[in-house]
C-alpha cells in the first residue's frame, strides 16, 4: 500500500471509530430507560392515594428505572416518610410511614 492509501485508511478508520463512539454513548438505551422511569413514577403515584396501610413497603424491583429520591418526594406528597431500607434476600426494601 502506498503513503497516500494508508493515511486515507488511516482517517476513515478514525472517523468510523468516533462514530461508533457517539453512537453508543448517545444511542437509543437512554431514551427507553426514560419511558420506563416515567411509567413506573406514573405508576407508583397512582398507587399511593390507595395506600392505608401504617407501613408502606417498596419493593425495588418494581421501580428499578426510577431514582430513590424521586421516590421518596412523590411518596412525601403523600404524607409518606422515608424511615429506612432493609434488604430482603438479594432485594432493597424501603420503608415508608
Amino acid at each position: 500500500m502506498t503513503d497516500e492509501a494508508l493515511n486515507t485508511a488511516s482517517i476513515v478508520l478514525i472517523i468510523w471509530s468516533v462514530l461508533v463512539v457517539l453512537w453508543l454513548a448517545l444511542g437509543t438505551g437512554n431514551t427507553s430507560n426514560l419511558r420506563s422511569r416515567a411509567k413506573q413514577l406514573k405508576a407508583f403515584e397512582q398507587m399511593l392515594p390507595s395506600a392505608t396501610d401504617q407501613v408502606l413497603r417498596i419493593d425495588w424491583m418494581h421501580y428499578k428505572a426510577v431514582p430513590k429520591e424521586r421516590i421518596v418526594k412523590a411518596a412525601n406528597k403523600h404524607g409518606w416518610h422515608h424511615v429506612g431500607d432493609e434488604v430482603k434476600g438479594r432485594f432493597l426494601v424501603s420503608e415508608l410511614r
